[in-house]
């Protein structure tokens, strides 16, 4: 015990003296933090640019732009004419979309028959093409409704009878999670998550690469547990902390298990500090860093937050499911944004304190290795 709690003061001191320790234990992950929060801070996609090709110019086509102009994704930018004009400011990034109405459109309504509107997408952004899409579908279906049942009732068709035959079939959305599609409620706290993952594992290398090997292995067990235990406590408040705030600053309701999340993210920060410190035995220091960056850095693409697991190969779900952020990242999902008892997120704490088990071990099982070569 004197060589654990000798390690740990020693941990605290050089944490003081170090102004690199500083940076990657509070400043960066602070400031990663914050400029994710910033990002995220408008919740929903708004104000997306685009452009209005019309060459029918009637006022059907004209309450079409400005009711297009209202829908909460888009910000209409310009009206021409000309499709080339407008191609051309999409190819210079300042518009994501152009909606063409063709000429004769207001003539093919009044005639009842179903006039056909262009809507072209930039899809490099799945995000912006899917918000532009769903809201200009919705102000086009829904208007055409509307002028095709007062052109009937002008008619003489009664009001029921006209609605039933602009639209025989109504349908209704109903989602169960994220119905705003509030982007901080599953893919903000999901990076904010990620990154500080990124920090605990370069921690778990650092403390063992930056350090003087023939002490380290001189001084025994109490080294190696005094130096994983000190960043331990370190990053499990810190993470929480941040984590905390970033949930109650993006305004999203209380998790419903918080004690277990508690213990997921426990797990994470002890699996992680165990593989990085395991890396930093089984290779040189270079070697070692190199290793985090390419298991951290890429992590969250693996996850399934932005891409599906399902439809990934084989050897990329395998390695996905390979990474504890994965199964942090499912349970930060349960327990934050589906809300779920915690009977439901057993597999998740399972996978992750598995994970710790499974890495702490590779890290002491070297240090003894390492510990006999050296004697």
């Amino acid at each position: 015990m004197t060589g654990f709690g000798a390690t740990i003061r020693r941990e605290l001191r050089a944490w003081h003296t170090e102004k690199t320790t500083h940076w990657l234990m509070l400043w960066l992950p602070v400031l990663a933090c914050f400029l994710l929060i910033v990002i995220f801070s408008a919740r929903t996609i708004t104000g997306l640019p685009i452009s209005i090709v019309d060459q029918d110019s009637s006022a059907i086509t004209r309450q079409l732009s400005a009711q297009l102009n209202a829908a909460p994704a888009i910000s209409v930018k310009q009206t021409v004419a000309s499709m080339d004009a407008a191609k051309t400011r999409m190819e210079k990034g300042e518009t994501y979309a152009i909606v063409s109405f063709p000429s004769g459109f207001s003539r093919d309504i009044v005639r009842g028959r179903q006039p056909t509107v262009a809507l072209l997408l930039n899809e490099q952004s799945l995000a912006t093409a899917d918000a532009i899409s769903s809201d200009v579908q919705e102000v086009i279906l829904t208007q055409i409704g509307v002028e095709s049942v007062t052109m009937r009732m002008a008619q003489g068709t009664p009001m029921l009878q006209a609605e039933a035959m602009a639209q025989p079939i109504r349908t209704q959305t109903h989602p169960l999670y994220n119905p705003g599609l509030d982007y901080a409620a599953y893919l903000g706290i999901a990076l904010i998550a990620a990154s500080l993952h990124c920090f605990v594992v370069l921690h778990g290398a650092r403390c063992i690469a930056g350090e003087d090997k023939q002490w380290l292995y001189a001084t025994g067990w109490g080294a190696l547990w005094g130096k994983l235990t000190a960043a331990f406590v370190w990053w499990v408040a810190i993470g929480i902390g941040c984590l905390l705030i970033c949930f109650s600053w993006l305004d999203l309701p209380p998790m419903s298990e918080p004690f277990w999340f508690v213990v997921g993210w426990a797990a994470l920060v002890a699996a992680y500090l165990g593989l990085g410190s395991s890396l930093a035995m089984a290779f040189p220091s270079h070697v070692a860093y190199s290793c985090v960056s390419v298991l951290a850095g890429p992590a969250v693409a693996f996850s399934g937050v932005t891409f599906p697991q399902g439809a990934m190969p084989v050897a990329a779900r395998l390695f996905g499911e390979a990474l504890p952020v994965t199964w942090f990242l499912h349970l930060q999902t349960q327990f934050v944004t589906e809300r779920v008892r915690v009977e439901f997120a057993i597999p998740q704490l399972q996978h992750l304190l598995g994970f710790a088990c499974v890495f702490l071990f590779f890290s002491a099982a070297l240090f003894y290795w390492r510990t006999r070569k050296l004697r």
